[in-house]
């Protein structure tokens, strides 16, 4: 037991609230506890090194107002392929990729600076009040046909309302529709030539990766060059040109022993797609149709819609999306 005078000095040092809510009995023995202080806790920053962990790649949200992306080109120092004089000459491959058209100031009569350098005219299509496709060839561009009738021609589209021309470029064109059987040599003397005919020239924004060209495909499930499509059968070329309609038919040119090529004209409520995806690249017409070895074949218009409009967004594609079957029937209706 404690005597009366030691519990005296523990009952001054005990909490006065406890002592009031509480009375202490005599007898208890009395310890008092510190308070705990308070502790603001910190969370320490975790830096890990090495270790295999991957990063997460970017979230991304598909939009029907987004261009088709395909895979981005490996960046390159310089285009080892092209010689000093070269690298002065527009449209020709550039850090891995090929513009699609060659733009410029409308100067001039392009007619007249086309013949000049050689090329020789096998039509001129009014589009529109403003709008003019001339299909123009040489005897390069008629070589290259060996390997595909649809290289035998280029086209340059006059707008006068804007006063611009677009040119496709040969060395696009050549990649894509000549394949394994690329005729660099020829194509770069056609775009020189090109060059020397037209000042001012400026490569599009329309424009793909070189190595993806041969191979081209608007998006998965979609036709390449190869996927052509075959309009009408007959014995000889010559027969089926016999069929034709003349009267929709734009220019005719003779290829070779059985190959033709010619433009056809479409229905204009057809050629009208032209407005809802862009006339800037309008130049795809007149259509080409290939006569050979009695066949007669288009390339599909999935494919070759796409590849003359390489920035074309899914929802201007879906847009016009009964266009490429109107375009197969409209063709097969031009053959008796």
């Amino acid at each position: 037991q404690l005597k009366a005078k030691e519990k005296k000095i523990v009952a001054k040092n005990v909490d006065k609230n406890i002592s009031k809510k509480k009375p202490i009995p005599k007898d208890a023995v009395v310890i008092k506890l510190p308070k705990v202080p308070k502790v603001i806790a910190k969370v320490p920053k975790i830096v890990t090194i090495g270790g295999s962990q991957i990063k997460p790649e970017k979230e991304t949200h598909l939009s029907l107002d987004m261009p088709v992306e395909h895979k981005e080109a490996k960046k390159v120092v310089k285009d080892s392929n092209q010689t000093k004089k070269e690298l002065k000459v527009v449209g020709l491959e550039k850090l891995g990729r090929v513009s699609t058209y060659l733009r410029a100031t409308l100067n001039g009569n392009p007619i007249e600076k086309l013949k000049k350098a050689g090329f020789t005219i096998l039509a001129e299509k009014k589009l529109n009040d403003s709008l003019k496709s001339i299909v123009f060839t040489d005897k390069d561009l008629e070589a290259m046909a060996a390997k595909s009738p649809f290289i035998s021609n280029l086209r340059l589209l006059v707008d006068t309302k804007s006063k611009t021309i677009a040119i496709q470029n040969p060395i696009y064109f050549a990649k894509a529709f000549m394949q394994d059987g690329y005729d660099e040599k020829s194509a770069k003397k056609v775009l020189t030539n090109i060059n020397k005919a037209f000042e001012g020239l400026k490569a599009s924004k329309d424009k793909l990766k070189s190595t993806l060209l041969p191979n081209y495909q608007f998006m998965f499930g979609m036709p390449y060059y190869k996927d052509m499509i075959t309009i009408a059968k007959a014995k000889t070329s010559d027969e089926l040109l016999a069929k034709i309609d003349r009267s929709n038919i734009a220019f005719t040119k003779k290829l070779g022993k059985d190959s033709y090529i010619l433009g056809v004209n479409l229905n204009p409520n057809i050629e009208n797609f032209i407005n809802k995806i862009g006339t800037q690249n309008a130049n795809l017409l007149p259509y080409p149709l290939v006569i050979k070895d009695g066949e007669a074949k288009i390339l599909d218009p999935k494919y070759y819609i796409a590849i003359s409009y390489p920035m074309l967004k899914m929802s201007q594609f879906m847009a016009i999306s009964s266009v490429p079957d109107e375009i197969e029937e409209n063709i097969k209706s031009v053959i008796k």
